[in-house]
């Protein structure tokens, strides 16, 4: 026995050099293979570079763009040269498809120019919009005149508000300015006067980013001027190309099948459908559109692949009367086209629209189509079109879907129909494997998933299918129909099942929407457990070979990381996030905990929508526990009144209530007399265990719900207290420190102040900060007429030794306080441990 164990241990050596032979061949063959089926697919290399080359000028700075662009070379010429000769002649299938390192060279160098392109066209217009935003601030922070002809004008404008355009000024810097004029089009040349600004990220969680959607557009500076300040000059007027001129009438049959459909539809019915078949959204509600959004059925009112796909096959179906093949093919070509003028050629339908014809044309001259090519060379053309369209978010969505079906759904709906009906099977593994592809992108869109909303994805996508493929022949059939039998009542009969299917698509639509409040934000859950459970997904689902081992131990590994990584995170979480959020010239704050929510003033009635609802959705919260409005103004109460009517908040705690102007002027309009209810000295709220709130001010109120009424509360989280002074001025101050009780209070609790009155010069007086010493202090505080914040409040603050935040400057302000510290986090980038 200890023989034949002695020899066992002598093998060991060998076997493993044995072992390490094996791996190495397999990983060679792994390297052969990836070479043979990219180089062999040029226009997947070059689709590929020209992605890599957009992202590097998007997201990089010019030296570390050209870093990157250099050690992405190399790494091309590597993967080229180091390709064994004999491996090359020995492992091609015929001598025809022989690849030489001549080649392989080639389209190395081919993929560097791209990948260049593409980085130094964004790199360049960056570049010179800076370097023309700061030759104008030199120049004065005033309103100063602007010249250049619009580029961009909305294909669908809105009916009831403002349009976004842009312009290029003289010296070729692209700007955006919104306009409620009627009649701006693309080739007119326009003068401007206005204040030259750049575009802002998202300053509060959840909200719109402004400065990604309209970098992904090459736009980094807007105009910030009113209609009277814009002045067409029809004299110069340009032609804005063939191109456009093609559009011009498809704007006439757009608006005669949004007539048709406003006649057979309600009115909320024919919005849904031209946003989902014409790519409309003009006439849907903001309400409506949040609750696509929520329910992650954006993709549905934005025209895309699906939707292109079922034009597409209706038309096939339609050309089968004409026996000539070719004649059919061409047709279909065409009427491809056309619906892409029809739909105003958005990135997506672009895509598809490019990828369909690339099959059509091969089915044309009798090639056979390869999916995965038409998907990359429609790529490489949209940017050689307009390198942008690569930077466009419903493009991405749409590209790495369709990438990620194609390489996945068909094996997982085989591994599905051993569990399903085949029906179901392919839909569930499309839906999968197209969640897969998109998933680093959501990621980085603070979107929210959980197994209800997956559901909700898949039933809605069934039901924009159905949708769409009724509705395209009964809107041809219309025109005969309307001709034979006058009037619009018997064509409405046919269209009763779809007006069934689009509100049972609305009703999908509203239960997604309170579900995503309640779903797990991706950007929660740890990039490397995520990483995890998608190379599992991916291992189950294909057959056994050394690749399913590799991306099992590597699921194992990530997940067993991750899952320590969530951890250690959700056991040292903090004990409360307070968010001090940007809601402009107003006060606005969300406190959440475990199991709790408190909200602290709203800003005014319009930040409702804007801010206060995305914050919350962002935080899971769909109803605060307690809500408090510091005074009756309503820069502070108004958000609080609207969110009151959406039932999204409780009953309102107030300081007064029932008399005086500022209390009719901000109830106008509002029935919530019996959800109000009066805070006042010494009460005190129990929110956690280690969370309470005491109110420290008013005692009776003296103003009618005043500046000087305002609600004084102190919270405490742990060791750490934060001081809210809603609009209190001096008069208060003096009050507050005058009762001993109230003095000794703060003074030994007070590590955060929320600054009173926006940092009016008649707030935060010297006397009352140095006795509280704060560490941090937040002005609430947007473009005003009133000097806020004051140069001598700034002043008292850094002379007590605070550390000043501002929501116009920082964003929102979010502090995680925990049992020992505290971490700030601005939403305009800045972090700091307390």
């Amino acid at each position: 026995m200890l023989l034949s164990i002695r020899n066992e241990f002598r093998t060991i050596p060998f076997r493993v050099i044995t072992g390490f032979s094996n791996v190495r061949s397999i990983v060679f063959d792994y390297y052969r293979v990836f070479i043979e089926k990219s180089f062999g697919r040029p226009i997947v290399i070059f689709g590929a570079a020209s992605f890599i080359g957009v992202a590097f000028g998007m997201n990089l700075d010019f030296f570390t763009g050209m870093i990157t662009c250099i050690l992405s070379s190399v790494l091309l010429i590597c993967l080229s040269i180091l390709y064994p000769e004999d491996t090359i002649f020995r492992c091609a299938r015929a001598p025809e498809k022989r690849l030489d390192k001549t080649y392989l060279v080639q389209v190395s160098f081919v993929a560097i120019v791209i990948i260049c392109y593409g980085f130094l066209y964004i790199s360049i217009g960056r570049y010179r919009s800076d370097c023309f935003y700061l030759r104008r601030l030199q120049e004065g922070d005033y309103d100063q005149q602007y010249f250049g002809y619009i580029t961009d004008a909305p294909v669908f404008p809105n009916l009831d508000g403002y349009d976004s355009y842009v312009f290029e000024t003289d010296m070729g810097v692209k700007i955006s300015f919104a306009s409620s004029l009627e009649g701006l089009k693309c080739g007119e040349y326009t003068e401007i006067k206005g204040q030259l600004l750049r575009h802002k990220s998202a300053s509060n969680p959840g909200c719109f980013d402004a400065k990604s959607y309209y970098a992904s557009k090459g736009v980094y500076l807007k105009l910030s001027a009113s209609d009277s300040d814009i002045r067409i000059i029809r004299e110069r007027y340009k032609s804005p190309g063939l191109f456009t001129e093609i559009s011009n009438p498809f704007d006439s049959v757009r608006m005669w099948i949004r007539n048709a459909w406003g006649d057979v539809f309600s009115e909320e019915e024919a919005a849904v459908i031209s946003a989902m078949i014409l790519g409309d959204k003009s006439e849907l509600s903001n309400e409506l559109k949040n609750r696509f959004r929520l329910s992650n059925l954006s993709h549905l009112i934005a025209v895309s692949g699906l939707h292109v796909g079922c034009f597409l096959g209706f038309i096939s179906s339609f050309s089968r009367i004409s026996s000539k093949r070719k004649l059919r093919l061409i047709f279909a070509l065409v009427t491809l086209i056309a619906f892409g003028f029809l739909t105003g050629w958005t990135a997506s339908v672009t895509r598809a629209v490019l990828m369909s014809s690339y099959g059509i044309v091969c089915s044309i001259i009798g090639k056979r189509a390869d999916s995965i090519t038409g998907l990359f060379g429609s790529s490489f053309l949209m940017m050689i079109i307009h390198p942008f369209y690569l930077s466009n978010i419903g493009f991405r969505l749409s590209f790495f879907a369709t990438l990620s079906i194609l390489l996945v759904s068909r094996r997982m709906a085989d591994q599905l129909s051993a569990v399903f009906p085949l029906g179901i099977s392919s839909s569930l593994a499309t839906m999968t494997s197209a969640w897969i592809g998109m998933l680093p992108i959501l990621m980085t869109l603070h979107s929210k998933q959980s197994l209800m909303l997956l559901v909700i994805c898949l039933i809605g996508t069934l039901l924009s299918q159905w949708i769409c493929l009724l509705t395209i022949p009964l809107t041809l059939l219309m025109i005969p129909l309307s001709l034979i039998i006058p009037g619009h009542e018997a064509v409405r009969y046919l269209f009763w099942p779809i007006r069934g299917l689009v509100q049972l698509l609305l009703s999908v639509t509203e239960i997604g929407s309170f579900e995503n409040i309640r779903a797990l934000r991706l950007q929660s859950v740890h990039p490397i457990l995520l990483a995890g459970i998608v190379c599992l997904m991916i291992s189950l689902i294909i057959g056994k070979s050394f690749l399913k081992k590799i991306l099992i131990c590597i699921s194992v590994i990530n997940m067993l990381t991750g899952s320590v990584i969530q951890t250690y995170a959700f056991v040292h979480r903090p004990i409360a996030t307070v968010i001090f959020m940007d809601v402009g010239q107003g006060d606005g704050t969300l406190i959440v905990t475990e199991s709790k929510s408190v909200l602290i003033d709203g800003g005014e009635k319009e930040m409702a929508e804007r801010v206060l609802l995305p914050v919350m959705n962002y935080y899971g919260v769909v109803k605060t526990d307690i809500t408090v409005m510091s005074h009756l103004h309503s820069d502070h109460g108004g958000g609080l009144l609207a969110l009151s009517e959406l039932g999204r908040v409780g009953r309102i705690g107030v300081s007064a209530w029932g008399e005086g102007k500022d209390y009719e002027e901000l109830v106008k309009g509002y029935d919530i007399e019996r959800d109000c209810y009066i805070l006042g000295y010494n009460d005190r709220i129990q929110i956690e265990d280690e969370v309470e709130m005491l109110v420290l001010h008013p005692d009776e109120p003296t103003c009618e719900g005043g500046n000087e009424d305002s609600l004084v509360i102190l919270l405490r989280v742990g060791e750490t207290g934060v001081l809210f002074m809603g609009d209190a001025g001096f008069d208060t101050e003096e009050r507050i420190m005058s009762n001993s009780e109230i003095y000794s209070i703060i003074t030994n609790n007070t590590d955060i102040i929320k600054v009173g009155h926006h940092g009016s010069k008649y707030s935060s007086s010297g006397e009352f900060l140095n006795s509280l010493s704060p560490t941090i202090a937040v002005i609430s505080v947007g473009t005003n007429f009133y000097g806020h914040p004051t140069q001598e409040a700034i002043d008292r603050l850094t002379e007590a030794k605070a550390d000043v935040f501002r929501t116009d400057l920082d964003g929102a302000i979010i502090i995680d306080i925990y049992s020992n510290k505290s971490v700030i986090q601005t939403m305009l980038g800045e972090w700091r441990n307390k």
